[in-house]
């Protein structure tokens, strides 16, 4: 993983997963609105040739634009900002050239209101600055044209005014994307300052509630388990063979369950309940030696990497556990979390068998695919023949 970039999408990938479902309507309302263009102005096409072309580069901009922005292909690269961006002036050029001689004002072509469009559409997956760069590209190159064929408009104008009437629709929608992308990332900084301070005051308080908990426990069993034992032998002055037996049973379970409460991590927790459909902990009353094993064969984590794992991928890994957990036809006991360490960070698997259709059941899990890989930028997921394979890489930046 390399380090994150300042976009809402990096910063919060779960949060603007639904905002960014808009993307889709700004490719389509900059198709419609070009189409649209077409179809009206088409008495001042004179090359019939590119103006078909240019629908055809804008679909194509549209259509990496929505692809690159769904779940399963995040992060938004800057490669493919670049792409989009590409594209996106060569359907501007083209459209120009289909009109070169007869457009009569350049505030009828709707090659900038497009390539606008298709920036603000990238407002929340690219940081400021590749936004205005990609404004200032396609204000440039729709300012070059209406100067270009400034001679044959049908207004007797200065040159450099065709230019701004041509860059202002591009720069408006830059300028609103960047703001709004801008005000995102504050945001979102100040929401995990504040979210990170209250968890550093609470943790003083949560460690002394959690030895409160784990001490009252032992006492509970010790109460219900070794004192009756130890008031027997008082009473009846001597030790025997099942009094051992006994002794041995009790050290045995209490034990067990100090070693449960020393190395039970959060990601035990999560796969304990996505196995047995409750919480396996030290102090529960259901706890027995059935749960214990359930749990050991869950998670295989020799090097207790679980606690290396940092916090903004834990409760994703943890959500995609639990729907997993609530997929038709999973099988409870096949669910199993792999944790081992690599060069600078750590590797992850989760395997499951799930009998259910592969499609809905990697729509289920998508938007927790999503969010991994803007996290982790090579999250992969698999589901063939009823087994479900989730694969990550953490490299700490």
């Amino acid at each position: 993983m390399t380090a994150r970039e300042q976009t809402p999408q990096q910063l919060d990938p779960l949060g603007t997963l639904s905002v960014s479902r808009a993307t889709p309507v700004f490719c389509v309302a900059a198709f419609g609105y070009a189409l649209y263009g077409t179809i009206v102005h088409a008495s001042q096409t004179t090359t019939t040739p590119a103006a078909i072309a240019a629908l055809i580069v804008l679909a194509a901009a549209s259509v990496v634009l929505i692809v690159l922005s769904r779940p399963t292909t995040a992060p938004f690269s800057r490669a493919g900002c670049g792409a989009v961006t590409a594209l996106a002036l060569i359907a501007a050029a083209l459209q120009s050239a289909s009109t070169w001689g007869e457009n009569q004002a350049v505030q009828d072509d709707w090659g900038q209101v497009a390539i606008g469009l298709l920036i603000a559409g990238m407002a929340l997956s690219r940081p400021v600055a590749d936004l205005l760069v990609a404004g200032f590209a396609g204000s440039l190159t729709v300012g070059a044209f209406a100067v270009a064929q400034s001679a044959h408009l049908a207004l007797d104008a200065p040159a450099g005014v065709f230019a701004m009437v041509a860059a202002a629709p591009v720069l408006a929608f830059t300028v609103a994307a960047a703001a709004y992308s801008t005000a995102m990332v504050q945001r979102i900084r100040r929401w995990q300052h504040s979210a990170r301070a209250s968890i550093a005051r609470l943790e003083p308080e949560v460690h002394e509630v959690t030895a409160r908990i784990v001490h009252q426990e032992q006492v509970t069993l010790l109460n219900t388990n070794a004192v009756p034992l130890f008031t027997r032998l008082l009473e009846q002055g001597e030790i025997t063979e099942s009094d051992v037996v006994q002794a041995r049973e009790i050290a045995a379970a209490l034990r067990g369950r100090a070693v449960i409460a020393l190395e039970h991590t959060w990601l035990d927790a999560a796969v304990a309940r996505a196995r047995t459909g409750h919480a396996v902990l030290p102090d529960s009353q259901g706890f027995d030696g059935a749960d214990a094993a359930i749990l050991a064969k869950g998670v295989d984590d020799p090097g207790r990497l679980a606690e290396h794992v940092p916090p903004e991928i834990r409760p994703v890994l943890a959500a995609f556990i639990a729907a997993v957990a609530e997929c038709p036809g999973y099988d409870r006991f096949s669910l199993r979390v792999t944790l081992r360490g690599v060069v600078g960070g750590l590797k992850a698997n989760v395997d499951a068998n799930v009998d259910a259709e592969r499609r809905a059941t990697i729509a289920a899990l998508t938007p927790y695919l999503g969010v991994l890989r803007v996290l982790t930028r090579d999250a992969r997921l698999r589901s063939d023949h009823g087994r479900l394979a989730l694969k990550f890489t953490y490299e700490r930046p």
